[in-house]
């Protein structure tokens, strides 16, 4: 399980899946219940009443590792946790936990009837908090003071934002802002130009980009959410829009460099198809056997430290990632050997995991020493890949040996870079940067560089 799939357990549940105290009347529901997943399942509705004296009706139970069991009035949408869960933990402060337990019901209820919500908003997980705030609305209607900004925080904190709400809704939602709603969006968006490129990333489980609000400036956002978890396929929509058609942006203090926009006012050019599970399982059984064979050979070769970052493990992944972008542009055996050795070799002769110029020059150095006939195109590539690609195509130009078929060694010189790039998957998605790929090919292999990070097994450093 990935650290996003982890969170997402801890934060992702709504409220279908919610179990309520009333459905447990046996003991056999509470063991039936538990082998689902629910948590902190100890009592039948009936005990419950008796023992906390709150309406059975209100207690809700999760399957989430995080709030494990909710208060919550679907009359009065007032909302809080329970920490049952503690309960196993303090046995002999049951009774100081119930007199609690009863003041802060009492006082989250008070804050509801005083038109105060946000408490209640904070309790649930992101994925239930629009949810939460569309009930209000169809309870409240979208005429009361302060309903944009509630909106608006609300959907800061919030997962799959506008998975339930129709535009009919969100329509309403948006004649309430006033006129100072109006001009801190003004501010917002000032600098921006007339036309801009917004990105949107997702998979199976996200709103369908034709109907999503929500876009980033960002393609390495939109990255993120295409990639991040699960391993079916996901994608990058990209598209523009017109300054004047954005609705809400997020730009201040915001790594998502979010807008909201009316999807049919984004101009779709592109949709970048996100490879997954499928992609690799096709590819493996081709490449493998070439993997192998050069990842066998890296383990007779001297690297100049240990590192989890740098070293045979890194250099695995890059000689697959290789081999896979070499499978789907079908280059010739002969290429793919030299991008296999080149990729076994690059990173031997580092000495730091920090900013290390001189090291690809030291690699090449040992990969001539270390063989018979070593190719230029192998020494060119551990040499260049980590210098700036200007100068990477000057030596193509410059360089007898490379200049024969310039086009050839860019396109093996493109490759390598971005295998390499691929890899910074390590580090964390958002490390990668998509701007910096080279060819089309590798941007739909950032979840297949993820899925390789987690499943690929080489032996340590």
């Amino acid at each position: 399980m990935t650290r996003d799939e982890l969170l997402l357990n801890i934060n992702d549940y709504n409220f279908d899946s919610l179990l309520c105290q009333t459905e447990i009347k046996t003991e056999a529901d509470v063991n039936n219940y538990q082998a689902e997943g629910y948590y902190a399942v100890y009592w039948t509705a009936e005990a419950f009443l008796e023992k906390f004296g709150v309406d059975p009706e209100k207690v809700f139970y999760t399957k989430s590792l995080g709030a494990s069991s909710l208060y919550f009035n679907r009359d009065t949408l007032a909302a809080m946790p329970l920490n049952l869960e503690f309960l196993q933990l303090e046995k002999d402060g049951t009774q100081k936990y119930i007199s609690g337990l009863h003041r802060a019901i009492k006082n989250r209820e008070q804050a509801v009837a005083s038109n105060n919500y946000t408490m209640s908003i904070d309790t649930l997980a992101p994925s239930m908090r629009m949810d939460y705030f569309r009930m209000l609305i169809e309870k409240r209607g979208t005429d009361f003071s302060g309903l944009y900004s509630l909106f608006i925080s609300t959907y800061k904190y919030s997962d799959y934002g506008f998975k339930n709400f129709d535009s009919q809704l969100f329509s309403d939602i948006l004649k309430a802002k006033t006129p100072g709603d109006d001009e801190k969006t003004s501010k917002q968006i000032e600098n921006l130009p007339e036309v801009i490129n917004v990105y949107r990333g997702g998979n199976s489980a996200s709103t369908p980009y034709n109907k999503s609000f929500s876009w980033s400036l960002d393609i390495n956002v939109a990255n993120f959410f295409a990639a991040r978890r699960g391993s079916g396929d996901g994608y990058i929509a990209v598209g523009t829009v017109k300054k004047s058609d954005i609705i809400e942006a997020f730009l201040d203090d915001d790594s998502e460099q979010e807008v909201l926009v009316d999807p049919k006012n984004v101009n779709i050019t592109s949709v970048i198809e996100v490879k997954g599970l499928n992609q690799l399982t096709r590819l493996l059984p081709i490449v493998t056997p070439m993997y192998q064979k050069y990842r066998d050979e890296m383990y007779q070769l001297s690297f100049a430290q240990h590192s989890s970052i740098h070293g045979r493990a890194h250099e695995a992944r890059v000689l697959l990632l290789c081999l896979l972008i070499a499978e789907l542009l079908e280059l010739p055996a002969s290429d793919r050997r030299l991008l296999a050795t080149a990729a076994i070799y690059h990173d031997t002769q580092r000495t730091n995991d920090g900013v290390e110029p001189t090291h690809g020059k030291s690699s090449k150095e040992y990969y001539i020493s270390n063989v018979s006939r070593p190719s230029p195109l192998v020494a060119f590539l551990c040499e260049y890949h980590c210098l700036p690609d200007e100068d990477a195509y000057q030596e193509i130009t410059r360089n007898r040996a490379l200049s024969k078929n310039r086009k050839r060694a860019k396109l093996l010189y493109d490759i390598f870079k971005d295998a390499d790039a691929l890899d910074r998957v390590r580090f964390e998605i958002r490390d990668l940067n998509l701007n910096m790929l080279r060819l089309p090919v590798s941007k739909t292999l950032t979840l297949v560089a993820r899925i390789t990070l987690e499943q690929l097994k080489v032996d340590s450093d």
